[in-house]
């Protein structure tokens, strides 16, 4: 205690020393003698804090400066009392810029804080879209508008599943009840169908007569446009093709203009064109059943079609096709009364025919005994 109370009092008279010198004047390298406290306080304010005294620093602590850094200078300390003025000042100025600062942090952490609330309020990041390729500058970015597909509700999508027990179940057992059942002779004559060399060369001819698509149409009537416009005449001839659709293939049997009537086999419901046989052995009118209905509709560029017709060939096929008509009528409009008597189906399963043959053998052994 004895020697703080001595460093104190030391540091006291230094003090007392270098005030008594910033009076006078004599002694002090920093300040002539008509300077005033205002002057003092502006000097230390303007100089460096390297440049403050090592006394000052040891009194009022402080400790913001390095003193082992510090260059000492030969600035007298009659700037001591005049820095410590200062000093408070500079406290203060930085207790407001720390206040300030954590007012800015607060706001921030509580900003972030709502903003994330709000996203977990939303649903999550989950649906949120971040662009990580953004586009260059001066490009516009291009947006995809997705096009969505207007469905009438009264019309539900049942698509067709061909796995196993899905849709090809219905068809197997619908083979299976025709081949168990005993199966009329108007329906049983089309499992019957045009053999397949003959059926070949009957699609040649076909593919040959097939109508025109969209795009042959549009550039045929865009041709014909131009030629009206350039005010020439155009001759087109009326041409020669496949006939389709039901009612217009049963008018043209009706006003005996048909020369062949192509029928498929697999038409559903078959009510549609179970009459038709009859109408073309009526009519006297060549017809043939075929496999199947989508191979027809490709003829006339549609999926399916349930039945085609013939007008008329070019002369360059009449000789082919006479050969086929022959062999049609062969087959189908002179054994007509024949397939109308036959019924068709009634085949058991391999277990049931099993059963029925072991039966017959019974019966024949017990016949066998009674003759012996």
């Amino acid at each position: 205690m004895e020697e703080r109370n001595e460093r104190l009092n030391e540091q006291f008279s230094e003090l007392v020393k270098e005030w008594a010198a910033m009076k006078t004047g004599k002694g002090s390298s920093a300040l002539s003698c008509s300077s005033t406290i205002e002057e003092a306080m502006e000097f230390v304010e303007n100089s460096p804090r390297k440049m403050r005294s090592p006394c000052r620093r040891k009194l009022f602590h402080d400790s913001d400066d390095n003193d082992d850094e510090t260059e000492m200078t030969p600035l007298s300390h009659s700037t001591c009392w005049s820095s410590n003025v200062m000093r408070v000042g500079d406290t203060n100025d930085k207790k407001e810029k720390r206040q300030k600062r954590g007012m800015i942090v607060c706001v921030s952490m509580v900003a972030i804080l709502l903003l994330f609330l709000a996203v977990v309020m939303d649903g999550g990041f989950d649906h949120w879209q971040i662009n990580t390729l953004a586009p260059k500058k001066g490009v516009k970015a291009v947006t995809k508008k997705k096009t969505e597909k207007v469905t009438n509700p009264l019309f539900e999508r049942r698509p067709k599943q061909f796995g196993i027990g899905g849709s090809i179940r219905l068809q197997r057992q619908k083979r299976i009840l025709k081949q168990r059942l005993k199966v009329p002779p108007a329906l049983n004559q089309f499992t019957k169908t045009l053999d397949k060399n003959l059926a070949t060369s009957l699609f040649k001819i076909l593919l040959k007569y097939r109508p025109e698509d969209k795009a042959a149409k549009k550039e045929r009537l865009l041709k014909k446009a131009q030629a009206e416009a350039e005010g020439k005449t155009v001759e087109s001839k009326k041409p020669i093709v496949v006939k389709y659709g039901l009612n217009h293939v049963t008018y043209l049997i009706e006003q005996n203009k048909a020369q062949l009537v192509v029928i498929a086999h697999d038409v559903d419901p078959i009510e549609l064109v179970v009459w038709l046989p009859a109408l073309c052995r009526k009519m006297e009118v060549p017809y043939c059943i075929v496999k199947g209905k989508s191979r027809l509709g490709t003829i006339v560029n549609q999926k399916t079609a349930a039945c085609l017709c013939l007008t008329t060939v070019k002369n360059e096929d009449k000789m082919e096709f006479s050969k086929i008509l022959e062999a049609i009528k062969a087959n189908f409009n002179d054994k007509y009364e024949e397939y109308r008597k036959k019924w068709g189906g009634g085949i058991m399963g391999s277990k049931s025919q099993a059963k029925t043959k072991a039966k017959e053998r019974v019966l024949a052994k017990e016949a066998a005994q009674r003759m012996n």
